[in-house]
């Protein structure tokens, strides 16, 4: 409001001078010499008024960054724990509720289960709590009331070096270090091989790419991947989660970036070569859950439907209409991601 006041109030104070030193002029009262003189006298102050909007602007937004520093420096160490070994079983959701801020919940009674080795798929719009979901699940934030469980264990009773290590979650935007790829994807490994690193990448389909590269694996990326496509980054995140093995995998809306086609391979390969993890996929497409063993659909920080999807179809509900609006895409289009959905 400063910024907007200051600009409006200098450019009406110099329609005012210009007017009135035009009236002084005509009637003789002041020189042609003095009037631009005064002008450009004027044209120096008016600067730094500018220039004072902008600082208080930019105090505003640097007050906002010292409260997250501080946030971040005085945050208290998270204690990982002993490593307690390879966790097996359903996941499950009871009468879990969970706000970032007080009052406002993001997440209502949510009830769910999810049985070992099968597929879920979250659709929903932004903002219903899809990630939310599975930021609970592996313990970046604890639920205000209710219980998680993975094969009959409390999470609060599993170690965060446990539940870490038996999930992997490539989130949209993967980090990526200005490394060469294969270092990109092996930092995921306590040690891997060539051989394990092409695999993943065959897997996440981003192989062909790499050998399209001039120095293939060895090519150097960017801080955070600027050298690769979203896609090509997205797919290297896929790759490097993929070598950790690990029984419970989560993607987070991190085949947005990629064609239908190119999604449809990739989760063919993990059916095949991850047959028994237990998979979450979350997007805002409809075919890239659309196969999954079940299908909630996010409302308002609940689940406002659940299941297959030809049961969810016949229900001619939320799921059907984002069905029929996807669908009823051109073919060119299909592989958009619809961010208003």
């Amino acid at each position: 409001m400063y910024w907007v006041s200051s600009e409006f109030l200098t450019a009406l104070q110099l329609l005012l001078i210009i007017a009135v030193g035009t009236v002084f002029c005509i009637k003789g009262n002041l020189s042609e010499g003095q009037f631009v003189a005064f002008i450009s006298y004027n044209a120096m102050l008016i600067g730094p008024v500018r220039q004072l909007g902008r600082i208080v602007s930019n105090m505003s937004k640097a007050e906002v960054s010292l409260e997250r520093i501080g946030e971040i420096m005085n945050g208290v160490p998270e204690e990982y724990g002993e490593d307690e070994g390879r966790l097996s079983g359903d996941i499950v959701f009871e009468n879990v509720r969970f706000s970032y801020e007080q009052g406002k919940p993001v997440l209502k009674n949510i009830n769910l289960t999810v049985p070992k080795g099968t597929t879920l798929g979250i659709i929903g719009g932004t903002g219903s709590g899809k990630s939310t979901l599975t930021y609970l699940l592996d313990g970046l934030y604890a639920p205000d009331c209710g219980k998680i469980y993975i094969g009959g264990r409390n999470i609060e009773d599993i170690s965060l070096r446990t539940l870490r290590k038996n999930i992997g979650l490539v989130l949209q935007e993967g980090y990526l270090y200005s490394r060469t790829v294969g270092e990109n994807i092996a930092v995921a490994a306590d040690s891997a091989e060539p051989a394990a690193i092409r695999h993943v990448a065959q897997v996440a389909c981003v192989d062909a790419n790499i050998c399209g590269f001039e120095h293939g694996y060895d090519t150097v990326v960017g801080e955070r991947g600027v050298t690769l496509s979203g896609g090509q980054k997205q797919r290297v995140s896929i790759a490097r989660t993929l070598m950790r093995g690990t029984p419970y995998l989560i993607f987070d809306d991190s085949l947005s970036a990629v064609d239908s086609d190119t999604d449809a391979a990739i989760r063919k390969n993990l059916s095949k070569e991850w047959d028994g993890a237990t998979v979450i996929i979350i997007s805002h497409r409809v075919t890239t859950v659309m196969h999954a063993d079940n299908i909630i659909v996010m409302e308002d920080g609940e689940i406002a439907e659940s299941g297959t999807n030809e049961q969810l179809l016949a229900k001619n509900a939320t799921y059907k209409r984002i069905y029929d609006m996807q669908m009823s895409l051109p073919d060119e289009l299909k592989g958009v991601e619809n961010e208003g959905q």
